[in-house]
């Protein structure tokens, strides 16, 4: 029987041998998110539906139908584009993909793609990472992406994504995340207000924990912790009662591949300003994460990339975590920022709500260097000015 190794190998000179025979269409464009249509593949699709005419922008996705529904749920099917949807395991996905000379994507393409001259692979990722991801990751156990190019924010995570990728600074595009242009642009209608019969008048905070053990993708446990609850020196019903208190509402969505099972909280049900939803909920009502968010009022959340991504916004953001139960490691020492916007205690998050604490995330970026480029909104059009 062949080896996995041996199988890519194989399909890697097939790949090759086709790029050099088959010609591109110059108006093709790819994205690949996880999950179908998401992230910052969808925040530059978006862009270009609006801004670009006469392309074929082609989605290669794991569901067809869903990815459908999310488009038309969003009015995404504009009149100066041709819209395609795609199965990615398909031989006609596949056939479009050696057809297409610019691919975005956010978590990978095909196991067997390499970098050919035909085609930019143009890696977008899915936010500036704080734990150790790649060649950096001592834990790595599958193949690393090959890019043509990567996007950052910094100077700073230019050199951990170069480490991380084993690519060069030529690679490199100081471009920003797309998905962080919502936060400058006009202030969203949010859907999940009103999933939720909350108003838009109400002071709504997200609760965004990454997970502990993964189940989907790169499946692995990072942290001694089940899941973020066991972090917690509180219980969600004392943290309810400030929030009644304060009139907040927090809305709890978990990791798209995080392993634990939340319904199993017999608690939840009887939380008033508490709402969880599920990643399946929030699938299968199409909601954006970073729509959403560029509507709320504050963030809470751990080791995650978003509260990269949260500066320079307006938004009060605070961290509950504990950093010694993490596994994998971090790419660089960020106790600073950590530690400065920790809100651990039940104390501590009645400041928060208050507004009255003495740091914001963009006071630590200022005196570190985390800062991201000041690009004010315009990540979609330096990206598409590049490549397009």
């Amino acid at each position: 029987m062949l080896s996995n190794k041996l199988i890519i190998q194989i399909l890697r000179s097939i790949y090759c041998l086709i790029s050099k025979l088959l010609p591109v269409n110059k108006k093709n464009i790819i994205y690949f998110s996880f999950p179908d249509v998401s992230d910052n593949a969808y925040h530059l699709f978006k862009y270009h539906n609006k801004t670009l005419s006469d392309y074929n922008l082609i989605w290669l996705v794991n569901d067809t139908e869903h990815s459908m529904e999310r488009l038309k749920s969003r009015n995404q099917y504009a009149e100066f584009n041709t819209v395609k949807v795609v199965k990615k395991n398909s031989f006609y996905g596949m056939y479009l993909f050696l057809r297409t000379p610019v691919v975005f994507y956010t978590h990978g393409t095909y196991s067997f793609v390499m970098r050919t001259k035909k085609r930019k692979l143009i890696n977008l990722w899915h936010g500036m990472p704080l734990k150790k991801i790649g060649y950096m990751d001592d834990g790595l156990t599958h193949r690393v992406d090959e890019p043509d190019f990567i996007l950052t924010t910094s100077k700073f995570y230019s050199e951990i994504m170069m480490k991380s990728f084993n690519i060069n600074q030529k690679q490199v595009l100081e471009f920003g995340s797309p998905r962080n242009d919502v936060f400058f642009q006009e202030k969203y209608d949010s859907r999940i207000v009103k999933y939720f019969n909350l108003k838009k008048s109400d002071s709504i905070y997200f609760w965004l924990p990454t997970y502990r053990t993964s189940n989907v993708g790169d499946i692995r446990a990072d942290s001694d912790s089940l899941s973020f609850v066991d972090d917690l020196s509180f219980s969600f019903s004392e943290l309810n009662e400030i929030l009644v208190q304060k009139k907040v509402y927090i809305i709890v969505k978990p990791h798209p591949m995080d392993a634990f099972d939340y319904s199993n909280i017999s608690v939840i049900e009887q939380l008033s300003n508490i709402k969880f939803i599920c990643s399946s909920v929030w699938e299968a009502n199409h909601f954006d994460l970073h729509e959403e968010l560029s509507a709320a009022s504050g963030i809470l959340t751990d080791i995650s990339s978003i509260l990269i991504d949260l500066i320079g916004t307006n938004l009060n953001v605070g961290v509950i975590c504990n950093q010694s139960n993490y596994s994998r490691g971090f790419n660089s020492d960020y106790s600073n920022l950590i530690d400065n916007l920790n809100v651990n205690k039940l104390s501590s998050l009645e400041c928060f709500f208050n507004l009255k604490r003495n740091f914001s995330i963009n006071d630590i970026a200022e005196t570190t260097n985390l800062k991201n480029i000041n690009l004010v909104g315009s990540s979609c059009k330096l990206i598409t000015s590049e490549f397009l």
